[in-house]
């Protein structure tokens, strides 16, 4: 009960730092466009080209009158989808560093054990027929994602980790091979790695698309 307890308050945790992460970032994409736009109303050229603007050869048009104020337009617009994934990293990281917090990453880890075990049963000598990292890879995620034993965050979890997980250095031929412990010993490497919440990503983001509206004032404010 107290897992069901974590997992719940974790999953909205999670969810409210992402709607806060991605809102900081459409505030920064409204204000890079209204700067565009306003950049571009103050420059007589500019304006008369921007009537044009549904068509491609306006586009170029645009950048070669205000290259910075057109280059705002564009990339804040594209900032809309790049905030939304870096939100969802951030989130995951704050996750993944959640469960090791309270001590639940070495379940991920025995739930490797299952799964495995899980295919071998219905793939009988699979683990003596594997040859390279791919097809465990994908054996791996079908089967996780068939799990209804694990809830969404261990799903999300898993599927980070078996993403993550280098295995192409692993001789699949070795005769003392213990495939189990040694994917188990990777993936719990993998989200070690990975339990470190930061938003220097998002920071990094934000930077970039601040700076933008800087040169656009600086080169194309009139």
């Amino acid at each position: 009960m107290d897992n069901v307890k974590f997992y719940a308050k974790t999953a909205a945790a999670n969810v409210l730092r992402w709607i806060a992460l991605f809102t900081l970032g459409l505030v920064l994409v409204l204000i890079g466009l209204y700067f565009g736009v306003h950049f571009f109303g103050n420059n007589t050229s500019a304006a008369e080209t921007a009537s044009g603007f549904a068509s491609v050869l306006s586009i170029f048009t645009l950048f070669k009158d205000e290259f910075w104020t057109a280059l705002l337009l564009v990339t804040s617009l594209a900032f809309v989808i790049i905030y939304a994934i870096v939100a969802s990293k951030v989130s995951l990281a704050f996750i993944i560093g959640k469960v090791y917090e309270n001590k639940l990453a070495d379940g991920i880890g025995e739930k490797v054990f299952s799964i495995i075990s899980s295919i071998n049963d219905k793939n009988p000598g699979w683990l003596t027929k594997v040859k390279n990292a791919g097809s465990v890879k994908e054996a791996l995620l079908g089967a996780a994602k068939e799990d209804s034993s694990l809830n969404k965050i261990q799903h999300k979890v898993l599927g980070y980790a078996l993403n993550k997980v280098k295995l192409d250095d692993i001789d699949f031929k070795h005769p003392n091979l213990n495939l189990p412990q040694e994917l188990s010993n990777r993936i719990m490497f993998a989200l070690s790695q990975a339990a470190q919440p930061s938003y220097q990503l998002f920071g990094i983001a934000a930077g970039v698309h601040v700076l933008l509206m800087i040169l656009a004032y600086a080169f194309d404010h009139n």
